[in-house]
């Protein structure tokens, strides 16, 4: 279930990385950019969901808890995130997007770090 959860936090983080990318290429012109960053904004939910499926699974078969944990979290933030966009409230939306990049960068790095690996036996 760890490849799962690499795979999704990895599609999540890059996904996360495009926003900012996007939100760029919008300011410094290209009008059609700013489609693709609400698009991807409204999608990263869903990859934070099966995210979050794939961390519960995770957990239950012996990993840690707080995995899922943080999930949940990311995906109330991603929430928060995607009403502050379409609300135009800029104050909120930049630094939550910069916290969101963080956390979900941070998250998809320690997937392949060796506290990521758990013994099934030690579990039990």
């Amino acid at each position: 279930m760890l490849l799962l959860l690499r795979i999704t936090a990895l599609i999540h983080a890059v996904a996360v990385f495009l926003q900012p990318v996007l939100a760029g290429s919008y300011l410094s012109g290209s009008v059609g950019a700013i489609q693709g960053h609400g698009v991807i904004g409204s999608g990263l939910v869903l990859v934070a969901l099966v995210q979050l499926l794939a961390a519960t699974i995770y957990w239950r078969r012996g990993g840690p808890g707080w995995p899922a944990l943080a999930t949940a979290l990311i995906i109330a933030a991603e929430t928060l995130q995607i009403v502050m966009g379409f609300n135009r409230a800029f104050t909120l939306h930049v630094p939550l997007g910069v916290g969101l990049l963080l956390a979900c960068t941070a998250f998809a790095i320690w997937t392949f770090q060796p506290a990521a690996q758990f013994s099934r036996r030690a579990a039990v």
